[in-house]
């Protein structure tokens, strides 16, 4: 956090592109700061920045954390397979998310449970 530079999606945080969430984070990200600048004004940048790192905790860094957990899971099993061993997790949220993904090929109506699954979305906002 610094007053007179605002970090906004990249430079903010950098994800994995393999779920094309870098526009859509990046784009919530710039609506976020402007509803701050909306309710605050230019004039306070410390609370500015403030409210903005607040609503940035509660909006993206649970979608960035799941992310890089994913990531975490991921490389786990790449790594797993490179020595020729089955990866088990004990993460039960990576069975359900492996699960859910292999079922969104065989039948749409899971794509909406997949996307909440690999946090492209959540049940209030969208559902």
């Amino acid at each position: 956090m610094a007053t007179g530079v605002v970090n906004v999606r990249v430079a903010w945080a950098t994800t994995n592109p393999t779920f094309g969430l870098g526009m859509t984070m990046g784009l919530t990200h710039a609506v976020l700061l402007r509803d701050q600048v909306r309710d605050i004004g230019l004039q306070e940048p410390e609370e500015l920045i403030r409210r903005l790192d607040a609503a940035t905790r509660a909006t993206l860094t649970p979608i960035y954390q799941r992310l890089r957990a994913w990531d975490e899971q991921r490389l786990a099993e790449v790594e797993g397979v490179r020595r020729g061993l089955t990866y088990d997790s004990d993460d039960p949220s990576w069975a359900v998310a492996k699960a859910l993904d292999a079922a969104k090929l065989l039948d749409v109506t899971c794509c909406a449970m997949a996307d909440i699954a690999w946090t492209c979305a959540t049940p209030p906002r969208r559902y």
